[in-house]
């Protein structure tokens, strides 16, 4: 698939995949520290990308066009997801679209991470 035809989502896997690649022992102490700083945030990022995605094929309805009786349910068996990490998952879903949208911002923007929020 060439550059173009990728996704904004499958393009940010294969950066990530080019940097694993390169490995961290090429960076400097500096680098390697500011580095860290922004993969939390890109993994804050991450999880409010997938909790988004998540909240909407639960909205839509889509597990059951994909032959599930839940959105968990297609978590655990599409996508290998523990049953308590994917009932975690949709109920946070949930909560960040009805209840709490600037927790959504927040982790949009990645100025927090899934972890720091205590609910859910």
């Amino acid at each position: 698939m060439s550059a173009e035809a990728l996704t904004p989502v499958a393009m940010a896997r294969r950066l990530v995949g080019d940097r694993l690649n390169a490995g961290s022992w090429t960076r400097s102490d500096r680098e390697l520290v500011d580095e860290a700083r922004e993969i939390v945030a890109l993994r804050a990022q991450d999880d409010g990308l997938l909790l988004d995605a998540v909240g909407e094929v639960e909205a839509r309805g889509l597990a059951r066009s994909q032959g599930c009786t839940s959105t968990r349910a297609w978590l655990r068996s599409a996508h290998r997801i523990a049953a308590h990490q994917a009932a975690r998952l949709v109920r946070t879903a949930g909560s960040l679209r009805t209840e709490l949208p600037g927790v959504a911002a927040a982790l949009g923007s990645g100025a927090v991470s899934l972890e720091s929020r205590s609910a859910g």
